[in-house]
């Protein structure tokens, strides 16, 4: 029976997700995710139900007003090798393990990447949570018999996760979205980053704008200040911006070590709920902070806002890997594939906050005016060499704890 064929079929017995269920079970038909949600974009707009093929697709309200609704992608059509036939993979009976932070970055994945790709495979997901550390260590102790599919992390976890042989290379005739990837994101070929973030400043109602990532070292904001905890991820980002400020390098810190040893902090802080009620009660003025966790912050009632200062804010880019001796390899590339959709983007950023990395996706209208495409604030941010930050976090982190902490406690 042809697509056609289908759709007519369809129309005649009004069972219209009957006739979207056989169309996704012919996927198969083509290689690319992003062509057959093509076929089902032009259906549903010639049918007038574009909602009700979304809502069957599993994907929210708020990627209906994406102008790129289901736009096709171009790419190499071919089968991949060791690809079944219908090029989307029969994923019954088998779950895909994906590595993954809790909170807003797993309910993200579940709420608009996971339901399409369940409706494309017919596979299960499961996550496995937990600070991108841990989850680190865990990949590194499973080596030999790893137990995770895909692994999400900080662009330098993935980095050091490749250097240590753990993950497979991306097989972008797999992942045709990745075409429309801008090219901040394109870690290849281990990795692609879905989304950026921005580490900067935010401030407190009545603060004045902050400028420079000098103003940290303000009189007035000495015992008010949430700065970042020795491990966390921008640390050594936050120590090279320290260092440059004081006539230090990447290649010289010790002007930097020195500095943050002259900080009084409040609170030493790895997620915005370590600081939000010191913050609410007046004890906190100014914390260095992700744009998108600010979000989250402001909804519980923070109330603080965030400035670029003029030396830029560090780039985050949080990034998706495939890992190495995992049998679902197949289901692993699907998986990125439907995350990386220009819509599918555009909904998992209107739950993650963050920016998305589809140059053709667009901001869910229901955080507009909060989170800015990435295009827009890509002379705001900075981004530094992961190599060189792997290589150095442990032995900066050992000067931290010895030469900083002490005079922070």
């Amino acid at each position: 029976m042809s697509l056609n064929g289908s759709q007519d079929a369809s129309r005649r017995l009004g069972e219209r997700d009957e006739w979207a269920q056989d169309v996704a079970t012919r996927l198969g038909s083509s290689t690319h995710l992003a062509q057959a949600r093509a076929i089902l974009g032009g259906w549903a707009t010639a049918a007038g139900s574009r909602r009700d093929v979304l809502k069957w697709l599993g994907i929210g309200a708020g990627v209906a007003a994406a102008p790129t609704l289901l736009a096709a992608c171009g790419g190499d059509s071919s089968p991949a090798a060791g690809a079944s036939a219908t090029g989307i993979p029969d994923g019954s009976g088998r779950t895909l393990s994906v590595s993954v932070w809790g909170g807003e970055t797993e309910r993200a994945f579940k709420e608009t990447v996971e339901p399409v790709f369940r409706k494309l495979t017919g596979a299960k997901v499961q996550y496995d949570t937990g600070s991108g550390g841990e989850r680190f260590n865990k990949l590194l102790a499973q080596a030999s018999a790893p137990t995770v599919d895909v692994f999400v992390n900080s662009g330098e976890n993935v980095f050091q996760a490749n250097r240590q042989g753990l993950l497979v290379d991306i097989d972008t005739r797999r992942v045709p979205n990745a075409a429309d990837i801008a090219d901040w994101a394109k870690l290849f070929p281990y990795g692609i980053s879905y989304g950026l973030v921005a580490f900067g400043l935010t401030r407190a109602a009545g603060v004045p704008a902050l400028t420079s990532w000098s103003d940290l070292w303000r009189p007035d904001f000495a015992g008010k200040l949430g700065l970042p905890g020795i491990g966390h991820t921008q640390m050594p980002m936050f120590l090279i911006m320290a260092a440059e400020l004081n006539g230090g390098s990447e290649s010289d810190i010790d002007p930097g070590l020195k500095a943050l040893a002259k900080l009084d902090p409040a609170v030493l802080q790895y997620f915005w709920g370590e600081w939000a009620d010191r913050a609410k009660a007046g004890e906190v003025s100014v914390v260095p902070e992700f744009n998108y966790s600010l979000l989250g912050a402001n909804d519980a009632g923070v109330g603080f806002t965030f400035d670029f200062p003029q030396e830029k804010a560090i780039a985050a880019d949080n990034t998706m890997a495939i890992v190495k001796g995992r049998p679902n390899e197949d289901l692993a590339h699907v998986f990125l594939d439907v995350a990386f959709d220009a819509d599918v983007q555009t909904a998992f950023c209107g739950e993650w906050l963050g920016s998305p990395a589809n140059v053709k996706a667009t901001i869910a209208p229901k955080v507009a005016g909060k989170v800015p495409l990435a295009a827009d604030i890509l002379d705001q941010v900075r981004f530094f060499d992961l190599g060189k930050i792997a290589t150095k976090r442990a032995e900066w982190t050992e000067r931290l704890n010895s030469e900083v902490l002490p005079s922070w406690e």
